[in-house]
């Protein structure tokens, strides 16, 4: 079996808004590929989480935006990003400065 492609999947189509809730063709929109794509690249991990609403899939408009910036990292990635913050880190230098 032969893995999809993802990677000309990261270059974002014109923007759209950034609030809200984006369903699986507004997503399939951003990225310029279409739902199937989409659907594929959830079951591969390669998108952000998504939000069950019973049977639809919703994403954070926000993070679907902040994703493509940052090149379209596979989830695990994605969520490692994400939880690191540059403010720990400058916290830290603080404390050993002071100390």
């Amino acid at each position: 079996m032969i893995a999809p492609r993802f990677d000309a999947a990261c270059e974002p189509a014109p923007a759209t808004r950034r609030a809200g809730l984006l369903n699986v063709e507004q997503v399939a929109e951003l990225l310029g590929v279409c739902t199937k794509t989409v659907r594929r690249m959830m079951k591969a991990d390669k998108l952000p989480r998504h939000i069950e609403l019973g049977r639809l899939f919703k994403w954070k408009a926000d993070e679907i935006h902040r994703w493509i910036e940052a090149g379209c990292p596979d989830r695990e990635e994605w969520e490692a990003r994400e939880k690191w913050n540059p403010l720990d880190a400058l916290h830290g230098l603080r404390s050993d400065k002071n100390a």
